[in-house]
C-alpha cells in the first residue's frame, strides 16, 4: 500500500495477488462495518471505522521529518520578535541533545489529531474546520502529500534499477497515468496558500521550486486589492486577494525540483477548482482570430474535446473548504469526483506490465484516500461522504453545537413552524404550501418592510413567481443581482415602495450587506451558516415575531442555532 516506509520497499513488489485479495476482503468488511463514536473533553465527536497506526510518525520519510523541523525553525526565527504571533511554529519544542533530530517531529494538537488516520491512509473528514486552523491543516496534509509523492518516486526508481540489472521481478508500482493526488479548492487564494506550504516544505528538503513568478502573477493579489474594512472577519478571509474560481494546474516533482504549471500527464499533483476542472472534463469551446494575410482575418470557433483520463489513477483526493464550494456549485464537485478512477480511453504511454492490480481490477476508488475539510456539516456533504469507499478505514471529526444564537438576536422572537412530509423530495412543495397558506396571508395586505430569507435558490425562484402572481410589490437580492440592481432594490425597499424583500443565502455569502428598514423577518428556510441567522435578526428595526419554517431534514441547520441539547425538545414541542 502507499503507506510503506522506504526501508520496506525491498518487498513492495512481492505477494501482489495476496495484496489484491486483502483489498477485496477490506472492501467487504467496510460494507458491514459501523462507526465507533467517542465524545472528547472539548465537546467534539470523533467517529472511526478501522484502527490507525500508533507509530504513524515512522511512516514519514526521514528527509521530510528534517524538512518539517527546518521549516518551523525558520518560521520560529522570523516570528521571534513578535510574541503575539500564534502559529504552528510556536509549538515546536527544543529537544534533548540525545534525541535524533532527524527522527524528531512535533505537531500542534490539531495536526496530532488528524496525522494518525491521515498517515495510515484512512479517509479523514474534518467537519468543524475553522479559518484559524487553516494553516495548520494545510501543513499536515502537504507533508502527507510530499511523503506520498517521494514514496512513490522511490519505489519506481528502485524497481527501474532492479529491472535494469535484469532481475526477474514483477514491478507493479504505477497507475494508468502519472497524477496521483488531486486537490480541489474554491478560489485561487487558497490554491496559492497550499502551493506556498508545499514549496516551503520542498525547499526545506534542499530542492528548488520553478515558476514561482508565474504563480504570483496568476494567483497573487490583483493590482487593485482593497477589501472593505466594515465586513466581518470570516468574509475578509474568504474573499481576500484573488477570488477567481476557474483554474487548474499540475505540479511535477523530480529529484531536485518542484515544477509548477506542468502538463497534467507529466504531473504528480493537480490543484484545481471544481469549475476549472469540469471545463477540461467536459471540453470547452473558444473563438480564435485567424490571420488570412493581406490585412484580412476571420474568427473561428474551436471546440476542444473533453478529457478525464488524467484522473484515472488518483490515489489521494483533498477537498478544502467544502462549505465554500457548496456556495458556488456543489454539482461541479460531484461531477469531477464521478470521473475519478475510471478506466482510461487511451494508453497515454502506459506500461501495463507495471500497473498495480487494483487499478486493473477497477478497485482504485476503494483504495483512494479522501480528505475533506468543511466548517460545518450539511446534507449534500454527508451524502457525498457516504458514497466514498476507502477500504483502509475512516475518521470523522465533528463538534457538538452549543447553539445560543437565539438569544443573540435581541429584536427577534423566534416562532418555529414544523413542516412535515413523507420524504425529503416532498419537503419543497410542503414548505411552499405551508408558507402560502399559513404565513404569507398574515403579511399580504397590511404589513410592509417584510424581508423573506430563503436558503435554496430553487425555493427563491418559486416564492418570487408567487409574489408576482399575487401582484405584491417586492424586490429581490440574489447571487445573480447586478450592482445596479442591488442598489435599486435596497433603496426601493427602504423607502417603502416595495413591501417585500426576497434574499437568498448565496447573496449574503457573496455580498454581506446590511439592509436598512427591515421591520418583519421571515425565515422561509434556515441558513446553512448559523452566523447568518444572527446577522439578519440584528437588522430588525423593532422587536417582532420571526416565523421560522423547519423540517426534520433541517436538523443540522437548526442544531447550529439552537444547540445539540435542545434539538430533541424543539422537534417534540
Amino acid at each position: 500500500m502507499e503507506i510503506q516506509n522506504e526501508d520496506t520497499l525491498d518487498g513492495c513488489d512481492v505477494q501482489l495477488e495476496q495484496d489484491l485479495a486483502d483489498i477485496k476482503n477490506r472492501i467487504q468488511n467496510m460494507q458491514n462495518a459501523s462507526w465507533t463514536q467517542t465524545l472528547t473533553s472539548d465537546n467534539h465527536v470523533v467517529e472511526t471505522i478501522g484502527t490507525s497506526d500508533d507509530d504513524y510518525k515512522s511512516l514519514i520519510r526521514e528527509k521530510l521529518r528534517e524538512a518539517w523541523r527546518k521549516m518551523h525553525k525558520a518560521e520560529s526565527s522570523a516570528n521571534k520578535t513578535d510574541s503575539t504571533v500564534n502559529t504552528t511554529a510556536s509549538i515546536l519544542h527544543e529537544t534533548d541533545s540525545t534525541v535524533n533530530k532527524a527522527e524528531f517531529i512535533e505537531f500542534s494538537p490539531l495536526q496530532e489529531q488528524v496525522a494518525s488516520p491521515m498517515l495510515s491512509h484512512h479517509d479523514v473528514y474534518h467537519l468543524c474546520a475553522t479559518q484559524i486552523e487553516e494553516r495548520q491543516r494545510q501543513e499536515i496534509y502537504c507533508l502527507h502529500i510530499l511523503n506520498n509523492v517521494l514514496q512513490q518516486r522511490a519505489r519506481v526508481v528502485r524497481n527501474n534499477e532492479r529491472l535494469a540489472e535484469g532481475a526477474d521481478v514483477e514491478a507493479r508500482d504505477q497507475g494508468f497515468t502519472r497524477p496521483r493526488i488531486l486537490i480541489l479548492v474554491p478560489f485561487r487564494n487558497t490554491a496559492l496558500d497550499i502551493v506556498r506550504v508545499l514549496g516551503s516544505l520542498w525547499q526545506s528538503t534542499g530542492g528548488q521550486v520553478d515558476n514561482q513568478k508565474r504563480l504570483l502573477d496568476e494567483f497573487g493579489p490583483p493590482e487593485e486589492d482593497s477589501p472593505s474594512a466594515n465586513k466581518p472577519a470570516d468574509y475578509l478571509h474568504t474573499f481576500r486577494h484573488n477570488i477567481d474560481d476557474c483554474f487548474r494546474f499540475g505540479i511535477k516533482c523530480t529529484r531536485k525540483s518542484m515544477k509548477l504549471f506542468c502538463d497534467f500527464y507529466s504531473s504528480d499533483i493537480i490543484v484545481a477548482s471544481p469549475l476549472g476542472l469540469r471545463f477540461i472534463i467536459d471540453g470547452q469551446s473558444e473563438t480564435k482570430k485567424i490571420n488570412l494575410g493581406q490585412g484580412r482575418s476571420k474568427k473561428k470557433r474551436i471546440v476542444k474535446k473533453g478529457d478525464s483520463d488524467f484522473l484515472s489513477s488518483i490515489q489521494m483526493l483533498i477537498v478544502e473548504q467544502a462549505d465554500v464550494i457548496s456556495m458556488q456549485n456543489w454539482e461541479h464537485l460531484l461531477h469531477v469526483v464521478a470521473h475519478l478512477n475510471k478506466l482510461p480511453k487511451g494508453a497515454h504511454g502506459c506500461d501495463f506490465s507495471r500497473v498495480q492490480n487494483h487499478f486493473l481490477d477497477e478497485l482504485a476508488a476503494h483504495t483512494r484516500q479522501n480528505i475533506v475539510f468543511s466548517e460545518f456539516e450539511f446534507p449534500e456533504l454527508n451524502g457525498f461522504l457516504k458514497g466514498l469507499g476507502n477500504c483502509m478505514g475512516k475518521w470523522k471529526y465533528t463538534v457538538a453545537s452549543q447553539g445560543g444564537l437565539l438569544k443573540k438576536g435581541k429584536q427577534a422572537l423566534p416562532q418555529f413552524h414544523l413542516i412535515d412530509a413523507a420524504s425529503h423530495d416532498l419537503i419543497p412543495s410542503a414548505r411552499f404550501a405551508y408558507f402560502t397558506e399559513n404565513i404569507l396571508p398574515k403579511y399580504a395586505h397590511s404589513a410592509s418592510h417584510v424581508c423573506i430569507f430563503i436558503s435554496s435558490y430553487l425555493d427563491f425562484v418559486q416564492v418570487r413567481e408567487h409574489l408576482q402572481q399575487l401582484e405584491l410589490a417586492h424586490v429581490v437580492l440574489s447571487e445573480y443581482s447586478s450592482q445596479q440592481e442591488i442598489s435599486t432594490a435596497r433603496t426601493t425597499f427602504f423607502n417603502g415602495k416595495a413591501r417585500f424583500l426576497l434574499v437568498s443565502e448565496r447573496f449574503h455569502f457573496f455580498k454581506r450587506y446590511s439592509i436598512r428598514g427591515i421591520r418583519k423577518l421571515i425565515y422561509y428556510s434556515l441558513p446553512e451558516h448559523a452566523a447568518y441567522y444572527e446577522d439578519w435578526c440584528e437588522m430588525l428595526k423593532d422587536k417582532t415575531d420571526v416565523p421560522i419554517l423547519v423540517s426534520k431534514y433541517d436538523y443540522l441547520k437548526a442544531e447550529r442555532i439552537v444547540g445539540t441539547k435542545k434539538m430533541s425538545s424543539l422537534f417534540q414541542s
